[in-house]
């Protein structure tokens, strides 16, 4: 299946995350239902309305120009018994920076009961009660977005995905729709496993290309909804030869600092996420080499520059992820703290010690070799002491990367065990194998380039070399009072590191890149098949917990400043 249909860049959500400002308006609130039937609640751009008659909850976001957006929200207790009207609504606490108002509605012959708190950025969180299952959330979605930090996001296109009635979408504490328009973002954010997701379909529709309305099953938990506007907070960009191998400016304009992002073909293989970068930066790609990097900013202007290793593909999207206070990771913390697992912060593995002496491996290596090549007299102590440091840093180095190996290997260990497991449980169901069996078949390509990566050797064995063979050798050398410069031995020696080249410039790479495809193609290929998704969740929380990003040759750019305007 193709992977270049689309990308994201995902803005800054604005309405929600800004400081509140001195003399931000209190949350005003205006019961008419005895003449209107409408319990109005009021903010400083935005207006939620419980509606009698329709059983529902109306979030008007008020835009620029006097135009305004409406969510709607229709609690359900069934996916066929969902509310029809309000038979009680009230305030039921009120203060200067949120507002409860509980309501009772019908559906069908039962009541159901619900908790909406809305603060002053316009944010409700909803809190379930008696017969409350789920939520119906109606709203021109043109993508559907599970945004994630340090492998890709998961966007669902209705026009690539035609078929059904819906799709299902894995659950992982967050979803971001992209309204039609480009100028808005309705985010959801929860903080438990458990819920489900899914993106509706209706066919009989006149703009087939949306998804009318989003269904969330609550599983009793609660969950935070935002409606987030701006002028060209999110953007869709179409790629072709016109980008290739020259800088092009697209006509939107990048409207507030965050990490800017959006998802490439590499390699002519699979899409990576690549964040916007300050022009003139360079970057190598350790399997692809050095190329100019694809995407980049100007004062608030995005230039694109592709190329034979980062191709045009198509239809690609541009959001912002984190940076700001009004970006998606922020909402999260702002509302949940640290409990959305895909934006958790993941312990960085230090390639070299904290007390770097300055020589990185790859510079070392060079330093070394030139050191050693040119004839001179003997060694100064003063050198001896740096080499050894410098083996020290090698040493260290050689231990962290043996150790990520090492997280490799029990990684294909677990996922062996997790698909026999599913494969014994669901035995005689022919949709679930031919599920497992792609997830097998991921699997075992992926051994097969790692093992092809470390010449079927144990990392152990390929770190006792490295300590024995490069380490060891060469501190010998250094301590030998009669050494001969030149030395060559020194750069035959170097150059027999097995650890740098299978960690770092090829394992680590093909790992890493292997993960990100599986990570996003697992989320994407099945969403027709709700029986599905419980495993597709827990095949993607397990590529998560490797801690993919922890090295800059894993993903690209994990770390980077946000854009800023210059």
């Amino acid at each position: 299946m193709k992977r270049c249909e689309f990308v994201i860049f995902y803005p800054f959500l604005i309405m929600l995350f800004i400081p509140l400002p001195a003399g931000w308006a209190k949350i005003t609130v205006k019961d008419d239902q005895a003449v209107s039937g409408v319990l109005a609640v009021e903010g400083d751009n935005w207006l939620g309305q419980f509606s009698q008659k329709e059983g529902s909850l109306l979030i008007v976001s008020k835009l620029a120009a006097g135009k305004e957006e409406t969510i709607k929200i229709v609690p359900f207790f069934s996916e066929q018994i969902k509310a029809e009207s309000i038979i009680n609504c009230e305030a039921t606490q009120q203060t200067e920076e949120n507002v409860k108002i509980t309501a009772t509605l019908t559906a069908g012959d039962r009541h159901i009961q619900g908790e909406f708190i809305f603060d002053q950025n316009g944010a409700v969180q909803i809190n379930p009660r008696e017969n409350m299952t789920g939520l119906l959330v109606y709203a021109p979605i043109a993508y559907g977005v599970i945004p994630c930090r340090y492998l890709n996001s998961n966007i669902y296109d209705p026009k690539i995905n035609p078929h059904g009635d819906a799709l299902y979408l894995p659950a992982e504490n967050i979803f971001m729709g992209l309204l039609k328009g480009e100028n808005a973002i309705l985010i959801c954010a929860w903080p438990q496993e458990g819920q489900k997701l899914s993106l509706l379909r209706d066919k009989n529709q006149a703009e087939e290309d949306l998804f009318p309305a989003l269904r969330i099953a609550l599983d009793g938990k609660t969950i935070y909804l935002g409606r987030l506007a701006a002028s060209g907070i999110w953007h869709e960009e179409q790629l072709d030869n016109r980008f290739f191998e020259k800088d092009v400016t697209i006509d939107w304009k990048i409207p507030f600092e965050a990490r800017w992002q959006t998802q490439l073909l590499l390699g002519g293989e699979f899409m990576m996420t690549f964040p916007f970068l300050a022009k003139g930066n360079k970057n190598i790609w350790p399997i692809y080499g050095e190329y100019t990097y694809p995407v980049t900013y100007n004062k608030d202007k995005a230039i694109f520059h592709l190329s034979k290793k980062i191709s045009p593909c198509g239809k690609v999207l541009i959001y912002a992820l984190e940076g700001d206070s009004i970006t998606p990771v922020e909402f999260a913390r702002r509302y949940l703290a640290g409990t959305i697992d895909v934006f958790k912060e993941h312990p960085r593995l230090p390639d070299r010690p904290l007390d770097e002496i300055g020589i990185n491996w790859c510079i070392g290596r060079r330093f070394l070799c030139d050191v050693f090549s040119r004839s001179r007299p003997g060694i100064q102590i003063r050198q001896r002491q740096f080499f050894h440091q410098v083996m020290d840093d090698f040493s260290r180095t050689f231990l962290v990367i043996k150790n990520r190996l090492e997280e490799y290997e029990s990684f294909i260990r677990q996922m062996e065990a997790k698909i026999t497991s599913w494969k014994d449980k669901e035995s005689g169901k022919p949709a679930f194998q031919a599920f497992f069996d792609d997830m097998a078949n991921n699997l075992e390509e992926l051994k097969t380039e790692y093992h092809a990566v470390i010449e079927d050797k144990t990392p152990q064995e390929l770190y006792h070399h490295d300590m024995v063979e490069v380490v060891q050798r060469l501190e010998s050398l250094f301590d030998d009072d009669n050494l001969q410069l030149p030395c060559p031995e020194v750069a035959d020696i170097l150059f027999s590191i097995k650890l740098w080249e299978r960690g770092h410039h090829g394992g680590a790479t093909i790992f890493g890149s292997y993960l990100v495809k599986w990570y996003q193609q697992t989320g994407q290929d099945y969403a027709d098949n709700p029986d599905l998704i419980d495993y597709v969740q827990e095949a993607r929380k397990a590529i998560r917990a490797v801690k993919l990003g922890c090295w800059k040759y894993e993903t690209v750019y994990y770390n980077i400043l946000p854009y800023q305007k210059n």
